[in-house]
C-alpha cells in the first residue's frame, strides 16, 4: 500500500531485489496444478514496478494570463483574450460589477467550452448575453479553470473594465449655435461629454447663403487639435465679416476610448453662427459725447462689490443731449468704451424733428458704487446704422417687447428668440405714450399673442417684468396659461381681484396653481414697475414693485410645460381670452433666468422718469480736434510745423519755441520747455489740454528711438485699441509702429513713428484727445533739439479743472534723498497726510468732498478719504497712483475749492482686484474692508492708537472675524500689517500669537513665533520671529526678526512654493519647497484663533491681503510711505509774502519775508540753469532802503518770471 501525499511529485514505487516478493504460507498453481515459481524482474528493469510508475502525480496549477483588456481599460464590448498554459477540464469567466452604473444582475458568468479548454492563446471570448452588461458600469473580469488533475487556476488580478456602449455627444459649441457677432478670427471648438480621439473624416465649413464650401479640413490635419474632450478647429483662413456659416462633421470622424463613433453633424441648423460686422475706425467720426454711469448714492445707489453683467442700459437723448448733426435716424451713432471698444446698441426710437431718442446699450458690467463712463460718437456722413436689438438683449431674454409700433403692426421681439406678438382685436389706436416712448393700451378686449415660440416654454428659473400705468384689478399683465381643465396652466403675472396688489402664478402640474403676492401695491395715476422672479436652483421667488424688493417665498416644484399660448394683457380660459386688462403696458420682458435684486434695481432706476443712473453730457462738450498736417524739416534740423487742413473755426495764438532745452524725464518721455498752451495749464513742461476728463488717454508724443524721427505717436493703455490715426500723403510710405515697454506702467505701448521726411505732409486725425504734445528729435535723445507747441482748434471746449480754484503738486520722491527705491510700482495706493501746514482746510468742502487728485497722463486718480478732521485740521487720504517710478521724483496734482464737485472718495477703486487686493482694513474707527467685500466682525477688540491713525487693541482671546468668502482663497499671496505686541516673547502663552489665521487645509496664515517646534526655525524667546503656515510645510523668518516694544511692518509673500519675509521694508529671508497654498470654507481671523488658543496681545493697524506676490520695490514703498519719518511724499511749496517781523521791538512789523516756492529740484543746474529753482527766502528790512534783485525762471503756469 502506498499513499500519495500532498507535495509528492513522483511515485517512487519499486522493490529491492528479484526475491523481494514471497508467499506467506500460500500456494500458487496453474490449471494443471503445477506449483508456480515467483520471479521478479530486476528492480528498475523492464517490467519492474519502478519502471512502470503506474501512479501519476499532477501538482501544477494551470496559468491563464490576460492579454486583453490590459489592466484597467474602457471598451464597448465584452471580448476577452487570454492564454492558457495547459488544457483544462472546465473553466468560467465572470464579470462582476465593482462601480459605476448599478447592475442588479451582476455577476455574469460565461463557461469555457470546446477548443477554449485547450492550451494556447484564445481571443474574443464573449459574454453570451452581451446586453446584460450595463453602460457605464465598472466590472472586474475573473478567470476560473481546473485541469484534469483538479488543479484550479488562480483568479487573474487587476483586470478592471469600464464598459461604454454610448457614442460621444457634443455638450457645448463655441461659438454657440445661433450666436451672432462672432469674431471671424476665433477658433471653432466642440466640447464633448467624454474624451474623444481622431478617427477618419473631415470638418467642413460652409456659408449659410448659397451653401458654398469655405474650407474642408481633415480631422487629423494640424488645424485640428484635440485635448481631452475639447476639439478645436483653427481654419487656415479667417472667416469673413457679417457672414452666416454652418459646420458639418463626418460621421465616425471622432470616437471615444471605447471605440464608439461620433454621429457627426449633417444638419445646417445644428451648428450655425454669424460673424460680427467689420470693425470701424472711430478716428473718422468727428463728434462725440461722454455718458456717465453713476451707481453711487447720488446715482442709482448700488452698493460697492456688486457687479451686474451684460446689462442693457437705457440712454435717453433730448434737447441739448440730442446730436442734431447726426445722420437721419441716428445711422452714424455709435457707442464704445473709453478705449474705443464697440458696445452693442439698439435704437428703439429716433425723432429728428422732436430731437428725441431712446437707445439701449449693452454694458459688459455695471459696478456698484462707481462712476463709469462710455462714449457716444457720431459725425461720419457715410456710416450706416448698426442698431442690433438681438445683440443687446442676449443675456437670458426669452422675449423683450418695447411696444413702439403703431396701428395693428406686429409687436416685435427685441431679443434673439424671435417671439413676436400678434395683435388681436386691435383697431389701430392702442399705441399711446409710454414711460419709454410708446406703450400699448387695450380697452379690455385687445391683447397680444404668440402661440409658437419655444423660447417662452419655460419650466425653470423665470423673470417677468413690465411697466403698467395704474392697475386693473383681477386682470392679467402677461400669461402662458389656460384654465381649460386640461393641465394647461403655466405662469402668469396679474393683479389681485380688488386691489393693486401684484400676484404671480406658477403651476407645477398644469392644474394646481401656486400664488406669489407682493406686499407693495401698484398705485393709480402713475407708471409702476413690476417684477417677479423665481430662482429654481435656490428654490426662492421674489417680487419687486417700483424698485422695492421686499417679498420672497419658497417654491421648488417647477413650472408646467404648457401648450397654452403666451399673451400680453390677457390669459385664456378654454382657449378664449379672459381677464383681459385695460391699462397701458410698456417694456414687457420675459427671461429664462433669475434676475437678482441689483439687476432689478438698475432696471427701475434707469427706466423711471427721474432716473439718475445715466447722464449724457451736452453734445457740444467733448473736444474733437480737427485734422492737422505736420511738416518736417531736413534731417538733423530738428524742425517741425503744423498747419490745419481746414480753415473754419477760431484759432489760438501761435505758440512756437525753438532751441534749448529739450530733454528726457527719465521714464521714456520727452520734455520740452514751452509757453503756456492754448487751453488748460502747463504742468512740468507738458502741454496739457484740459478739455474733458473722460475722453480717453490718447495723444501725440515723442517716442524714444535713436535717430532722425518725428515722434508723433499714438499712446494707448495696452488694451489694443488706438484712438489716433496717421495718414500720409501719396509720396510717403505708410508709417510703421514699434512696440516699446519703457513706459512707467510696464505694459507694451504702441508708438507710431515717422522717420525723417523732408517737406512731406503727414495728416493725423485725433478723436477724443485730451492733451496733445509734439516734439522732434533729430540725432539722439540726449542732445538739445527744437520743440514746437502747436496751435489746436477745438469746439465746445470745457476747461474742466478750471472749476477747482486751488491746486498743489505732490512729489513722490524715490531717489536716494527720498525713499531710496530703485524700482517702480504700478497702481500703488499712496498715503497722503494732510495737516494745517500743508493744506488749507477752510478752502475745501466739508469732509473733503471737492478733493481731486490728477495726473498728467492718466487724468483723475481714484482716492479714498479714510479720515477728515476739520477741527484738528488733519486727514488721511489714499490715492491710487498709476505708476510710481523708481529713482525718480514723480508728480501728481491735488485740487480743491469747487463748491459744485460731488464727493468722489471710492475705497474699492483704490483697493480692489484690479490692483491685486483681496482685503484692506484701515481700522480707522471701522472694521470695514476697503475692497467692500470682506468686512470684519468684532469679538472684543477695541479702538486704539494705530501706526497711521487709529488701530485696534487685541487683548489675548479677542479677535476680528472675516466671514468666509471666495476672495480669501488666495493661492498666491502677500500679507502686510503693522503690529506692536504688548507682552514680551517670554509671556506669549502659545508661543505662536496669530496675526492672520485661516490655517486649515494648508491655507495661508501668519503668526509670531518664539519656539523652535520643528528644529528648523532657530526661534526662541530671546530671538523671536515670524511664521507662515500654508502649503506642505511651515516657513520661518530669521531669528530676531522681531524686536519687542516697537512697531513693525511685517510683510510676507507666497508664490510657487516660496515664501519671502520682509521686515520694515527690507528683505529678510526666502524659504522654498513649500508646495501650494490650499483653500477652505473657513472664516479668517485677525488676532486669536478661537479653537486653537493662539492669543495675540497688542495693537495692529493697516492689515492687507493681496492675491498677488508683491515685489521688493512695492513692499519698500509701502514702508517708506507709512513710516513715521517718511521722505516719500512732499508738497509743492507756495510763494508767500508776509510782513511778519518786528526788527526794533517797537511793536511794528517792519520786516517783509518773501519765500519763493518751486519744484525744489534742479536736475542739472550747470546745463539747464533755467529749468527750476530751489526754495529761497529774502528778508527786506523796512528800517532802511534795500533792493534785492534775483533773476530766475519758473516753469509752472501759476508763477511768473
Amino acid at each position: 500500500e502506498y499513499t500519495v501525499a500532498q507535495g509528492h511529485e513522483t511515485a517512487d514505487l519499486d522493490y529491492t531485489g528479484t526475491s523481494a516478493l514471497s508467499l506467506n504460507g500460500g500456494t500458487i498453481r496453474d490449471a494443471a496444478e503445477n506449483d508456480a515459481v515467483l520471479t521478479l524482474p530486476a528492480p528498475g528493469g523492464p517490467g519492474s514496478l519502478g519502471d512502470n510508475k503506474d501512479i501519476a502525480v499532477d501538482g501544477i496549477v494551470p496559468v491563464i494570463s490576460e492579454t486583453a483588456p490590459p489592466g484597467i481599460s474602457e471598451q464597448s464590448d465584452t471580448r476577452v483574450s487570454y492564454t492558457l498554459s495547459e488544457s483544462v477540464a472546465s473553466g468560467t469567466i465572470t464579470w462582476t460589477r465593482t462601480g459605476g452604473s448599478e447592475d442588479a444582475s451582476s455577476p455574469h458568468a460565461q463557461g469555457l467550452a470546446g477548443s477554449e479548454l485547450n492550451a494556447g492563446a484564445h481571443t474574443d471570448i464573449t459574454l453570451a448575453n452581451d446586453p446584460a452588461l450595463v453602460d457605464g458600469a465598472m466590472y472586474t473580469v475573473a478567470f476560473d479553470a481546473a485541469d484534469a488533475g483538479g488543479n484550479n487556476a488562480a483568479t487573474v488580478e487587476n483586470v478592471s473594465v469600464a464598459y461604454d456602449f454610448t457614442a460621444p455627444a457634443v455638450s457645448a459649441y463655441d461659438p454657440a449655435n445661433g450666436e451672432t457677432g462672432v469674431d471671424p478670427t476665433q477658433d471653432l471648438a466642440l466640447t464633448f461629454d467624454e474624451n474623444v480621439f481622431a478617427a477618419a473624416g473631415n470638418v467642413v465649413i460652409k456659408e449659410t447663403g448659397g451653401d458654398a464650401t469655405v474650407e474642408t479640413i481633415a480631422i487629423t490635419a494640424p488645424e485640428v487639435s484635440i485635448v481631452d474632450n475639447v476639439v478645436t478647429v483653427n481654419p487656415q483662413n479667417d472667416l469673413g465679416f457679417n457672414t452666416g456659416y454652418y459646420v458639418f462633421l463626418d460621421a465616425g470622424c471622432l470616437a471615444d476610448a471605447a471605440g464608439n463613433p461620433y454621429a457627426g453633424i449633417q444638419e445646417k441648423t445644428t451648428w450655425a453662427f454669424t460673424t460680427m460686422l467689420e470693425p470701424e475706425d472711430y478716428a473718422y467720426w468727428t463728434e462725440g459725447a461722454v455718458i456717465d454711469i453713476n451707481t453711487t448714492p447720488s446715482g442709482a445707489d448700488v452698493p460697492a462689490g456688486v457687479t451686474v453683467e451684460n446689462f442693457p442700459v437705457l440712454v435717453r437723448l433730448e434737447g441739448v443731449t440730442f446730436p442734431d448733426n447726426a445722420r437721419a435716424g441716428g445711422a452714424d451713432i455709435r457707442f464704445c468704451k473709453l478705449d474705443l471698444t464697440p458696445l452693442p446698441y439698439e435704437i428703439e426710437h429716433w425723432d429728428d424733428q422732436e430731437k428725441k431718442a431712446e437707445i439701449w446699450v449693452k454694458l459688459d458690467a455695471v459696478e456698484g458704487n462707481t462712476e463709469a463712463e462710455i462714449k457716444m460718437i457720431w459725425g461720419k456722413p457715410d456710416a450706416e446704422s448698426r442698431s442690433d436689438p438681438s445683440a443687446v438683449f442676449s443675456n437670458g431674454f426669452a422675449g423683450v417687447w418695447h411696444l413702439d409700433e403703431d396701428g395693428t403692426a406686429v409687436r416685435a421681439d427685441a431679443s434673439a428668440s424671435g417671439s413676436d406678438l400678434t395683435p388681436v382685436n386691435y383697431d389701430g389706436d392702442e399705441n399711446v405714450a409710454g414711460i419709454i416712448n410708446g406703450a400699448d393700451h387695450g380697452d379690455g378686449g385687445e391683447y397680444l399673442v404668440n402661440g409658437t415660440s419655444p423660447a417662452l416654454q419655460i419650466t425653470g428659473s423665470i423673470t417677468l417684468s413690465t411697466w403698467i400705468y395704474g392697475y386693473d384689478a383681477n386682470n392679467k399683465m402677461m400669461a402662458k396659461h389656460d384654465w381649460d381643465g386640461g393641465a394647461r396652466r403655466g405662469y402668469s403675472l396679474h393683479f389681485h381681484a380688488t386691489t393693486g396688489q401684484v400676484l404671480a402664478e406658477l403651476s407645477p402640474d398644469g392644474t394646481n396653481p401656486y400664488y406669489c403676492s407682493s406686499a407693495n401695491n401698484c398705485q393709480a395715476g402713475m407708471w409702476n414697475h413690476v417684477v417677479f422672479t423665481w430662482d429654481a436652483a435656490g428654490g426662492k421667488w421674489y417680487m419687486s414693485v417700483n424698485g422695492v424688493w421686499t417679498d420672497e417665498g419658497s417654491y421648488t416644484l417647477g413650472i408646467n410645460n404648457t401648450s397654452a399660448d403666451f399673451a400680453l394683457m390677457t390669459n385664456f380660459h378654454d382657449g378664449q381670452p379672459a381677464n383681459t386688462i385695460s391699462a397701458p403696458l410698456d417694456e414687457c420682458r420675459v427671461s429664462n433666468v433669475h434676475r437678482d435684486r441689483y439687476w432689478v434695481k438698475l432696471c427701475y432706476e434707469n427706466q423711471k422718469q427721474d432716473q439718475t443712473l445715466v447722464t449724457v453730457e451736452p453734445t457740444g462738450t467733448p473736444p474733437m480736434p480737427d485734422e492737422f498736417t505736420f511738416y518736417l524739416g531736413a534731417p538733423g534740423a530738428g524742425g517741425m510745423r503744423m498747419e490745419p487742413t481746414e480753415t473754419e473755426g477760431a484759432w489760438t495764438t501761435d505758440r512756437t519755441v525753438s532751441g534749448d532745452p529739450f530733454t528726457m524725464n527719465g521714464n521714456g518721455y520727452f520734455r520740452g520747455l514751452g509757453a503756456e498752451p492754448p487751453y488748460g495749464s502747463t504742468e512740468y513742461n507738458w502741454a496739457l489740454f484740459d478739455m474733458d476728463e473722460a475722453l480717453g488717454r490718447a495723444g501725440l508724443e515723442g517716442s524714444v528711438v535713436t535717430a532722425q524721427l518725428l515722434g508723433a505717436g499714438g499712446h494707448q493703455d495696452g488694451s489694443g485699441s488706438v484712438n489716433l490715426t496717421i495718414r500720409t500723403s501719396a509720396a510717403q510710405a505708410k508709417p510703421s509702429y514699434s512696440d516699446w515697454k519703457n513706459k512707467a506702467n510696464g505694459v507694451t505701448e504702441r508708438w507710431y513713428c515717422l522717420w525723417s521726411q523732408t517737406g512731406k505732409p503727414v495728416d493725423i486725425d485725433l478723436t477724443g484727445v485730451r492733451w496733445l504734445w509734439l516734439g522732434t528729435e533729430s540725432d539722439s535723445y540726449d542732445e538739445n533739439d527744437d520743440a514746437v507747441w502747436a496751435d489746436i482748434r477745438v469746439t465746445g471746449t470745457v476747461q474742466y479743472y478750471d472749476n477747482w480754484t486751488y491746486f498743489k503738486d505732490l512729489y513722490i520722491d524715490t531717489r536716494p534723498e527720498g525713499a531710496d527705491v530703485s524700482g517702480g510700482a504700478a497702481d500703488f495706493p499712496l498715503l497722503v497726510h494732510l495737516y494745517e501746514d500743508n493744506f488749507p482746510f477752510d478752502q475745501a468742502q466739508a469732509g473733503g468732498g471737492d478733493l481731486l487728485f490728477t495726473d498728467v497722463l492718466d487724468g483723475d486718480l481714484p482716492y479714498e478719504i479714510v479720515s477728515w478732521d476739520e477741527v484738528n485740521k488733519s486727514a488721511q487720504v489714499w490715492v491710487k497712483v498709476p505708476y510710481v517710478a523708481g529713482n525718480t521724483r514723480n508728480t501728481i496734482t491735488m485740487r480743491w475749492g469747487n463748491p459744485d464737485a460731488a464727493a468722489a472718495s471710492n475705497p474699492a477703486a483704490v483697493f480692489g482686484p484690479s490692483n491685486g487686493y483681496a482685503g484692506a482694513w484701515h481700522f480707522e474707527n471701522s472694521l470695514d474692508d476697503a475692497t467692500g467685500v470682506n468686512h470684519g466682525v468684532n469679538s472684543g477688540t477695541t479702538d486704539a492708537q494705530g501706526r497711521i491713525g487709529r488701530g485696534r487693541r487685541f487683548d489675548l482671546d479677542q479677535m476680528i472675524q472675516i466671514p468666509d468668502h471666495s476672495s480669501l482663497d488666495v493661492t498666491t499671496a502677500t500679507f502686510c500689517a503693522w503690529i506692536i505686541p504688548h507682552t514680551p516673547p517670554s509671556d506669549w502663552t502659545s508661543g505662536q500669537p496669530r496675526i492672520w489665521d485661516r490655517v486649515y487645509n494648508q491655507a495661508f496664515s501668519v503668526a509670531l513665533n518664539s519656539a523652535d517646534y520643528t528644529g528648523t526655525s532657530g526661534h526662541s524667546q530671546s530671538e523671536p520671529g515670524f511664521r507662515v503656515t500654508g502649503g506642505i510645510a511651515d516657513a520661518f523668518s530669521s531669528p530676531s526678526a522681531y524686536t519687542y516694544g516697537f512697531w513693525h511692518l511685517i510683510a510676507v509673500t507666497f508664490e510657487n512654493g516660496t515664501a519671502r519675509f520682509y521686515i520694515n521694508g527690507e528683505f529678510d529671508r526666502e524659504v522654498t519647497g513649500l508646495g501650494s497654498l490650499g483653500t477652505n470654507n473657513e472664516p479668517a481671523y485677525i488676532g486669536n484663533r478661537p479653537d486653537l488658543a493662539r492669543d495675540y496681545d497688542g495693537d495692529m493697524d493697516e492689515i492687507r491681503l493681496s492675491s498677488v506676490a508683491r515685489d521688493a520695490n512695492w513692499i519698500k514703498l509701502v514702508y517708506e510711505n507709512q513710516r513715521m519719518d517718511q521722505n516719500l511724499v512732499s508738497f509743492e511749496q507756495e510763494t508767500q509774502v508776509a510782513l511778519n517781523r518786528d526788527s526794533d521791538g517797537d511793536g511794528v512789523q517792519d520786516i517783509i519775508e518773501v519765500t519763493v516756492g518751486g519744484p525744489n529740484d534742479v536736475t542739472d543746474p550747470t546745463k539747464y540753469p533755467s529749468v527750476a529753482i530751489p526754495d529761497v527766502a529774502y528778508i527786506l528790512d523796512g528800517t532802511k532802503d534795500q533792493i534785492v534783485i534775483y533773476d530766475f525762471s519758473v516753469i509752472l503756469a501759476d508763477y511768473t518770471a
